[in-house]
């Protein structure tokens, strides 16, 4: 008998039957769970070890997404090569096993992003200050000053080198 098969008993009070079926007799959708699990703790056996997916590899999988419907327009034979070499490096990537040069490459996609986001977040805090605030520069260090609009003409003093300078608000 088969040892991926589970054996069934039960008792049916009936001479002619052993009493004994296998479950493929018994529930067919048992042996496609069992099929399943198996597969399942096979591809995470081969998984162990590997360094998986990572914020990096999403990123380069939503490229070659847009890739593709662009290409679907297009037509572009390099716009194919292209995704391919993407697809090429996200698989390698997700079945490397050396985990130090990946997630240093995640690290540094992780720090761009980063610094992409500050200064979008910079530019709309200077947005949504600019109708209360002046922003001045003092002339003799640089210093950024945050003046409230609506003042008139005043003196601005810096607080980095008291420098004193004056300028409409």
């Amino acid at each position: 008998m088969n040892d991926k098969f589970f054996i069934v008993y039960y008792n049916n009070h009936s001479e002619a039957d052993s009493g004994v079926k296998t479950v493929t007799e018994y529930c067919p959708e048992v042996i496609m769970e069992c099929e399943a699990d198996e597969m399942r703790r096979r591809f995470e056996e081969f998984m162990s070890g590997r360094y998986g997916t990572d914020d990096l590899s999403k990123f380069m999988l939503a490229v070659c997404l847009v890739l593709l419907v662009v290409n679907l327009f297009t037509n572009q034979p390099l716009i194919y090569f292209l995704e391919l070499v993407i697809l090429v490096l996200i698989y390698y990537r997700k079945f490397s096993s050396n985990y130090v040069k990946r997630s240093e490459e995640n690290e540094k996609y992780l720090d761009i992003v980063q610094d992409i986001r500050g200064r979008f977040q910079k530019a709309g805090r200077r947005a949504s200050q600019s109708k209360d605030y002046h922003i001045y520069k003092c002339p003799s260090c640089g210093q950024k000053i945050r003046i409230p609009r609506g003042k008139g003409k005043i003196c601005i003093t810096c607080p980095k080198c008291h420098t004193e300078f004056q300028k409409k608000s």
